[in-house]
């Protein structure tokens, strides 16, 4: 075995500089709304970081974050079960970690304090804290990934852990909560003091860790104020006890790294993925990348056996209270094993849809909580390993979103939304729980530009291969298809309904709008005024025979599909026109938004706007929607903010922040009371908004 010492006398690599790092904006309600425990000794060393529990920026404000879906799939172990609560578990969502409940669904609370994705997610052992990290920010220099202590029980984020950038990989408690050992993408291994988030030791190592956990050790202090932690540690091809100790004469903490001995390889390259220790501290188990589960004696470091449990690697691995271990694989693959050193047996198995992304054992030691890389989240008897689905998100970024019950629909209340995705996913969720009821993937048609339901008894969906696809409700079965309906892809859908005419209009990357009879997809008529994308089309208010499109060339176009002429265009000098909607309202205005982050408003009877106004970002709006009153429009873009503007007097009357990064499309509910918003974060966030629904004269 080989042995080398480092101290942490030197200041640490990577530690930012920035004091103000993520600090809450004048948004942000700084009062704690929850009591805490009189006992409670926690101690916030920035007292201007208070959060506030559940997101909410300001509990007056008209729009309150309700819910939020969805799931990246990049990051392991990021869905864990508390401790001590046998309901409770956490989970990273974009750049908010949730608080959610097994016994009740519609149960979600939030820890806000991040601006990029949650990528390492830990609970104490205690289960009072929570530790978060993330990926590297890029909103400021040097890609600091800061790693968060929440107070499980108010909610409150007690310190910032500093040093580490590019992205956190693993955290992880000592046994007496005292420390959290922290490690990044950039090779660096740091070590807090849990409260005071004080480094206490930091290292380099030769390539990032990818699997990290502590190992219970009495850590009393010795006769001569000596104290000694133990860790065990894999990053590259190899396995390492971390020995750390303090040495009271010298004032300082070092560390010595001691290597695994490591099992015959011949020419397979193993790389470690996960890492438990079991309930006595003897033995280290160890997943990899070929699939094995390795056994280790902790004290001697020797290798003891190799045992396959799965394809594709081991992504998760824990161990029960009795010493059982449960390998979580990357074809989907659970398997409990039961035994001791050398003498291992499946004594369960299951399967789930995907790779298994996160194990994690409820606190009674009844269940397990599994997240597979599909965005599905089970729960698993541990006895048996039979699982039942509690939710399912998309795993890409959705594009587009629509809702049954438009302004087409007789019926006043609207239960379901439709989603398309970047892998062309089509998803169907109910809205007042927000459970997944049907999914379908149309592979090698490329991304979904647009959706549209047809009397809420199907689906459109217009595809990048230049498809349009018709399925019924249940999305198990494609009625009917145009196909090349667009060149380069189909940009956008619009349907129509009514007695006079039953019409789908679509634009495309092509530049050309077309409308097709919906019946028989026969079309009735097209016009090619745009060179570029065309970014949104739809048909007037009052006048049904008006078809209005937007295009990337800057051109607002006005077309009469009755006399087959061109009423108006509009020209935008500059910029790039991402979205277009149309107030109910005035004058009946047309409504852009481009990359310039401007509000543009347009008369079909004036050729230049009549109305601009600059968002205070100054980022590019990639969304915008008149609510269904006319009354509000929502506004989304790349500043990952939902902006609600009163539409008669152009001020922002509310603003919503949930995101990591940029909002691609808004959407209201037809009841105007909620509204949906998609990010590049693939997560979906529903609003309740408390002003909508009052009907105006």
């Amino acid at each position: 075995m080989t042995s080398r010492r480092t101290n942490s006398n030197a200041n640490p690599v990577g530690i930012s500089s920035r004091q103000d790092l993520f600090q809450p904006t004048s948004r942000i309600n700084n009062t704690i709304t929850t009591n805490r425990n009189n006992n409670n000794n926690y101690n916030d060393n920035n007292n201007d970081q208070q959060i506030d529990y559940d997101l909410q920026t300001d509990k007056n404000s008209p729009l309150q974050l309700e819910r939020l879906i969805g799931y990246s799939g990049n990051f392991t172990n990021t869905v864990v079960s508390s401790t001590v609560d046998d309901s409770q578990f956490f989970r990273s969502l974009g750049c908010l970690v949730s608080v959610e409940s097994l016994s009740d669904s519609t149960s979600q609370f939030f820890f806000r304090g991040h601006d990029m994705n949650v990528s390492a997610l830990c609970v104490s052992p205690s289960g009072r804290l929570v530790v978060s990290g993330q990926v590297g920010t890029g909103h400021y220099k040097g890609f600091a990934a800061p790693a968060f202590v929440w107070d499980v029980r108010s909610g409150r984020r007690i310190s910032v852990l500093r040093g580490l950038t590019v992205s956190v990989n693993r955290l992880a408690f000592s046994h007496d909560e005292q420390y959290i050992c922290g490690c990044g993408e950039d090779s660096q291994l740091y070590i807090w003091e849990t409260l005071s988030s004080e480094v206490v030791y930091s290292h380099r190592l030769p390539s990032p860790v990818s699997a990290l956990s502590w190992i219970y050790t009495d850590s009393q202090p010795a006769n001569n104020g000596s104290v000694q932690y133990e860790l065990v540690l894999g990053y590259g091809n190899g396995l390492y006890k971390c020995i750390l100790s303090y040495d009271a004469t010298r004032v300082q903490w070092s560390a010595r790294y001691i290597a695994y001995t490591q099992p015959p390889s011949a020419s397979l390259v193993r790389t470690f993925t996960a890492v438990a220790v079991s309930p006595d501290s003897a033995s280290v188990f160890v997943g990899t990348t070929a699939g094995e589960m390795l056994v280790f004696r902790r004290d001697s470091g020797v290798f003891r056996a190799s045992i396959s449990t799965c394809a594709h690697g081991v992504q998760s691995l824990l161990v029960d209270s009795n010493g059982d271990v449960i390998c979580g694989g990357g074809d989907g693959t659970i398997r409990r094993l039961s035994g001791f050193d050398m003498q291992w047996k499946i004594v369960a198995e299951g399967r789930v849809d995907g790779a298994v992304r996160s194990l994690s054992l409820t606190a009674n030691g009844l269940e397990l909580i599994v997240c597979s890389s599909i965005g599905s989240l089970y729960r698993c008897m541990y006895k048996n390993l039979i699982h039942t689905v509690i939710t399912s998100s998309p795993t890409n970024p959705v594009t587009c979103i629509c809702f049954t019950n438009d302004s087409n629909s007789n019926t006043t209340s609207s239960p379901y939304f439709a989603t398309g995705s970047v892998n062309g996913e089509i998803r169907i969720f109910d809205l007042t729980d927000c459970a997944c009821l049907a999914i379908t993937t149309i592979a090698k048609a490329g991304a979904i530009r647009s959706l549209a339901f047809i009397k809420n008894q199907s689906i459109v969906s217009g595809f990048d291969d230049g498809t349009i696809r018709c399925h019924d409700s249940s999305l198990t079965r494609q009625l009917w298809v145009i196909p090349s309906s667009h060149r380069d892809g189909v940009s956008s859908l619009f349907i129509h309904i009514s007695n006079n005419i039953e019409c789908l209009v679509s634009g495309g990357a092509d530049g050309a709008v077309r409308v097709w009879k919906l019946s028989s997809r026969e079309m009735l008529t097209q016009y090619t005024e745009h060179k570029k994308r065309v970014a949104r089309v739809l048909i007037d208010v009052s006048q049904h025979n008006i078809v209005h499109s937007a295009g990337a060339d800057g051109t607002i176009v006005s077309f009469d599909i009755k006399s087959g002429r061109r009423i108006v265009s509009h020209i935008l000098k500059e910029g790039v026109i991402h979205d277009l909607t149309q107030r109910r309202d005035h004058e009946r205005e047309l409504v852009t938004v481009d990359s310039l982050g401007r509000i543009m408003q347009w008369d079909i009877d004036y050729a230049n706007s009549v109305s601009m106004q600059q968002d205070s970002s100054t980022s590019p709006l990639r969304s915008c929607e008149i609510s269904p009153t006319g009354r509000y429009m929502a506004i989304g873009g790349d500043d990952s903010q939902v902006k609600i503007i009163d539409a008669e007097s152009n001020q922002i009357i509310a603003v919503g922040v949930a995101h990591s990064e940029k909002i691609i499309s808004v959407k209201w509910t037809p009841d105007e009371r909620q509204l949906v918003a998609c990010s590049s974060d693939n997560c979906l966030s529903i609003w309740n908004f408390y002003l909508g629904g009052q009907l105006v004269s």
